[in-house]
């Protein structure tokens, strides 16, 4: 699970668009923020919903990064050769961006594999229970005081298939 959460808005593909084809004109960091506003302004009226959208386009697509910026490469390559597969592309972006909304993503596939329909509220202890069952597992770890690596991972696998079942 996460640890950073720091997706709040929701982020529709013609923005992720946007801030890709920005990309090209090779702008400086406050001349792609400065256009992402002016684009955005159109349809966002709250300066916070705004600025949170914005911060979230800039970290999938601008803002470099270690673990963003070659995938975000091999994106641009991808998109380029399959246009069609932009959205799903970019989500892919999303999910290393915000780890956070491939776990909400796991945990819908997963209620919606037993019903219908869920409640949001469902949704929220369902990401709750993970978070509380990530934090047991590192403590686990940490009282156990692992200092071998590869003991850490044979756990932490036994721990997954344990979940995986449930």
């Amino acid at each position: 699970m996460a640890k950073m959460v720091g997706y709040a808005c929701n982020i529709r593909a013609a923005w992720m668009k946007y801030a890709r084809q920005l990309l090209s004109e090779g702008l400086s960091q406050e001349a792609y923020k400065a256009n992402l506003n002016e684009y955005l302004s159109f349809e966002i009226d709250s300066p916070v919903r705004l600025r949170k959208s914005r911060e979230i386009l800039m970290r999938v697509w601008y803002y470099d990064d270690e673990n963003i910026t070659p995938m975000r490469q091999e994106a641009l390559r991808l998109i380029e050769r399959h246009p069609d597969y932009e959205v799903a592309i970019g989500l892919c972006l999303i999910y290393l961006a915000y780890p956070v909304v491939a776990d909400i993503s796991k945990i819908i596939g997963k209620l919606l594999d037993y019903q219908d329909f869920f409640t949001n509220g469902v949704l929220k202890q369902k990401l709750y229970d993970s978070i509380n069952q990530l934090e047991s597992i590192w403590m686990e770890i940490e009282k156990k005081n692992l200092q071998n690596d590869q003991t850490v991972i044979n756990w932490l696998d036994h721990i997954n298939r344990i979940s995986i079942r449930n």
